[in-house]
């Protein structure tokens, strides 16, 4: 692009042309760096994992209610070392887990009605 820039700049010297790309050449380079300096890829990858292992455990929890439900006093106690365990990893993930901001949380509440 910048070859086709300095060539058309020879042939037409439009000075509002001349501005306009280089304010683009700018912006660009700006934008490049933010994106460098915020690492949004692995950002992005972070909480894709983690979006993964809370699924993960929310399907154990299912699995916990389905086989433990309407439970006797029999399986209480296996049933309270598998919820300890659970609890443990979620809070380990917490921990590990890349922070969602307030704004997100707020919305993400909103959307799904919760109070």
């Amino acid at each position: 692009m910048g070859a086709t820039l300095v060539t058309t700049f020879r042939s037409n010297p439009d000075p509002q042309l001349q501005l306009v790309a280089g304010l683009v050449s700018i912006v660009g380079g700006l934008l490049t760096t933010l994106q460098t300096f915020h690492n949004y890829s692995n950002l992005a990858e972070r909480r894709k994992t983690a979006a993964g292992k809370y699924m993960s455990i929310r399907r154990r929890l299912e699995l916990l209610l389905v086989r433990y439900g309407p439970m006797d006093a029999s399986f209480r106690e296996q049933a309270l070392k598998e919820l300890e365990s659970i609890n443990q990893e979620l809070d380990d993930l917490s921990t590990d887990s890349p922070a969602i901001l307030d704004t997100d949380w707020d919305r993400a509440r909103a959307d799904l009605d919760v109070e």
